[in-house]
């Protein structure tokens, strides 16, 4: 996204699809998840898994962009499985919760992935929180780890 909230690209849809009042414009070889589902097969898969596949198929294709920074779906993969494993060296595992206290970013997008690769639930922690709620939200949902940034460190409890 570019400044204001613009797409600094727009890629040609391939698919469109309407989710309750939103409308799902997905690029070229991305493909909606329902589109595989027999009539009447329920829909089970991660988010994390949905991804890996979406890896799989279109590798080279531009998943994110940020700022001056543009992963594609393996650089994204390859930057949340460094974090998955680095957070299941800290004991991050199903069952555990990972905090991520940070702006929407790539970093965010990395962190977000890695917790569910790690099979971690997340809990976002808003900046915006005054201090005092980021310190209850923090006791209550009592993450093993909170991904931040050095800048906002100081804000989280000790």
């Amino acid at each position: 996204m570019g400044r204001g909230g613009q797409l600094d690209q727009v890629a040609e849809p391939a698919h469109a699809h309407q989710h309750d009042h939103l409308d799902l414009v997905l690029p070229k070889g991305v493909t909606y998840p329902a589109e595989s589902l027999a009539e009447g097969e329920e829909y089970t898969k991660c988010l994390h898994v949905l991804f890996e596949a979406q890896v799989a198929r279109t590798p080279d294709l531009l998943a994110l962009v940020d700022g001056d920074k543009k992963y594609t779906y393996q650089e994204l993969n390859e930057a949340s499985d460094a974090l998955a494993a680095y957070l299941r060296t800290h004991g991050v595992k199903t069952e555990t919760a990972v905090g991520i206290f940070m702006e929407r970013s790539a970093e965010y997008v990395v962190a977000y992935l890695a917790a569910l690769k790690a099979g971690a639930a997340y809990c976002p922690i808003e900046l915006a929180y005054p201090q005092p709620l980021v310190k209850d939200v923090c006791e209550n949902v009592q993450a093993l780890v909170i991904l931040t940034k050095s800048e906002h460190a100081h804000i989280l409890p000790e």
